[in-house]
């Protein structure tokens, strides 16, 4: 029955994985039309097309991290409240909420200080935030990045490194957890190069933004995973975009 269960959850988050890599789909044509501008000669397949083929490679992603995460996370004491039913856990709901808030005003904000030093693609008029992006936002960032980078990953990395270095040890010591947390964070930050690259060129300024934000977020939601539960995680990098969306909106309306 429990294992029922967890194939139940687990076939639950692909499904919402699915629906929120087709949200990006926008997204992924955009990108893909302002790339082939400045292409000497026009591909083969149509711009619907590769934005198609663009998504296979989260989707993989996707299966892989919860395929991992479905037999690792729980030999490190990781939990998910969808798939390890049998563990008393709860959202954490004011860390979650707090923590993201809190992001969300330290991400617009860092914007805002680095604004007379970053591309135009950055400090162009603030505009309010349009609903799709929103959504691909709370979907993808939330559930997908959180599957891939918390569930899957990071588990694989403390349970790789506590068989690597602690194996005498019945479960892996903080020192683990916290490395697995770091290391994660990194990835995760890493892992935003082609978007970013995609729309500007590689500065130290935008290195220096695209590794301080989503560190910084890679390492609060991989605390919140570690110490609480998955699923807590994923409210926080959701609340992360609600706030992020409210100043924009505010800020596009007063400035």
């Amino acid at each position: 029955m429990e294992k029922s269960k967890r194939l139940y959850g687990l076939f639950g988050y692909l499904f919402i994985g699915i629906v929120a890599i087709l949200t990006i789909y926008p997204v992924q044509k955009a990108t893909i039309e302002t790339q082939m501008d400045k292409l000497p000669v026009d591909p083969e397949m149509p711009v619907e097309t590769l934005a198609i083929i663009a998504l296979l490679n989260p989707f993989i992603l996707l299966l892989i991290a919860l395929i991992i995460g479905y037999f690792i996370a729980d030999k490190v004491s990781f939990v998910s409240i969808v798939l390890h039913r049998h563990v008393h856990s709860k959202i954490a709901w004011k860390p979650a909420l707090v923590s993201g808030g809190l992001l969300g005003v330290i991400f617009i904000g860092f914007d805002l200080l680095l604004r007379p030093f970053l591309p135009d693609v950055f400090t162009g008029p603030i505009q309010p935030p349009s609903f799709v992006p929103f959504i691909s936002a709370i979907l993808y960032g939330g559930v997908v990045e959180e599957l891939l980078m918390r569930f899957g990953f990071m588990s694989l990395v403390t349970f790789l490194l506590w068989k690597v270095f602690q194996r005498a040890k019945h479960q892996p010591s903080n020192g683990v957890y916290i490395i697995a947390i770091v290391i994660s964070a990194l990835v995760f930050a890493l892992g935003h190069y082609g978007a970013t690259a995609a729309v500007t060129d590689m500065t130290p300024i935008v290195w220096i933004r695209m590794l301080v934000l989503n560190g910084l977020g890679g390492i609060v939601f991989g605390w919140l995973y570690w110490k609480d539960n998955l699923e807590t995680a994923m409210i926080a990098h959701m609340m992360t975009h609600v706030a992020m969306n409210v100043i924009t909106l505010v800020l596009s309306i007063f400035l």
